[in-house]
């Protein structure tokens, strides 16, 4: 999940759509992972900005 590739900007998009869907104003947090690495996003009020940095899940 590195931050540029076309696949992380498809999935932060993707978030971005959901936290900003008028049904959905009450949610302020989204979780991005992929299994390996975990991000958390954050909306204010109508800008969707990353709240973590993309983390690295590990088994401890």
């Amino acid at each position: 999940m590195s931050e540029g590739t076309p696949k992380y900007i498809s999935t932060i998009g993707q978030i971005k759509r959901y936290l900003l869907f008028p049904n959905y104003q009450k949610c302020q947090w989204g979780i991005i992972t992929n299994l390996v690495h975990i991000q958390l996003v954050i909306r204010h009020g109508k800008v969707v900005v990353p709240a973590t940095a993309s983390l690295a899940i590990k088994k401890e």
